[in-house]
């Protein structure tokens, strides 16, 4: 998480099952968050105010320009606030400078930006594109609009990507707890002299005599056990009730209508949902 003076917070929650890293990126721009995802991918969280000065609005080209040169592989996705940017055309309506630069710098970097419908509606204002989600790859297969999280007047994205996942190994471990030591302690009581007398002179061999017998005896009267994440059950992940479930699938149903729409009745009785 990232937290600054007189400005909002950034946070970005990663699946326990990836490997992941916090990436510090010396930027003057003020708000943005950025890890390193299972060795290889770059994900950046970026949050630009819709009171962003030019001076801001340069830094954000920079850090994109940064990024671009330094990572062969990155995600950024956030709440851009370019709400001139008409993205079926790349083309900024009242041509304003900070957004022409922006798109500019996505151009000359060869970028792709996958939104294409309108992600913030409120009351009856014009809804526009304002998040968005920018690869330097095609690793985008999907973008679904659901309703805001909570009061928020922003679509929630799920974003579906191609990406592969290096999922942690669920390696079997002893437990020693329920080992059966009477057994292994007869198993290994065995005449070591005679063992081990044709190599009194070579310490390391008698070592390895030693050890693969202990080990042979640990397999033997030592249980094995798997992490508990291998064998917790999947809807542990996402303890929501059925009838949550429905009312979030409303919420979002009622939530494209209006986007589509813009009428009133139908944000009305979106926020009786929610």
């Amino acid at each position: 998480m990232i937290s600054k003076k007189n400005s909002r917070e950034i946070l970005i929650y990663v699946d326990s099952c990836l490997c992941s890293s916090l990436v510090n990126i010396e930027s003057k721009f003020s708000e943005n968050l950025f890890i390193r995802l299972n060795y290889d991918i770059i994900i950046g969280s970026i949050y630009r105010s819709p009171s962003s000065e030019d001076g801001n609005d340069d830094e954000l080209c920079k850090l994109i320009n940064y990024i671009s040169d330094e990572y062969p592989h990155f995600l950024l996705v956030g709440d851009f606030n370019f709400s001139d940017i008409e993205w079926g055309n790349w083309t900024a309506v009242h041509n304003n400078p900070s957004s022409l630069k922006f798109l500019n710098t996505l151009l000359d970097n060869f970028l792709l930006q996958y939104v294409d419908s309108p992600t913030r509606g409120r009351g009856s204002d014009v809804p526009r594109i304002l998040d968005l989600v920018i690869s330097n790859k095609e690793i985008v297969t999907n973008i679904e609009h659901l309703a805001p999280l909570g009061k928020s007047d922003h679509s929630l994205l799920v974003v579906t990507t191609n990406l592969y996942e290096q999922k942690e190994v669920s390696a079997s471990r002893p437990n020693y707890n329920k080992g059966q030591y009477d057994e292994l302690r007869k198993f290994l009581d065995v005449d070591w002299d005679s063992l081990l007398s044709l190599h009194k002179n070579d310490v390391e061999t008698m070592w390895n005599i030693v050890k693969e017998k202990i080990l042979e005896g640990v397999n033997k009267f030592v249980p094995k056990s798997l992490p508990f994440s291998s064998w917790k059950k999947a809807k542990w992940k996402r303890p929501i009730n059925v009838n949550t479930r429905e009312n979030i699938k409303q919420k979002s149903k009622l939530w494209k209508r209006y986007i589509q729409s813009r009428d009133s009745k139908i944000l009305l009785s979106y926020k009786k949902n929610s």
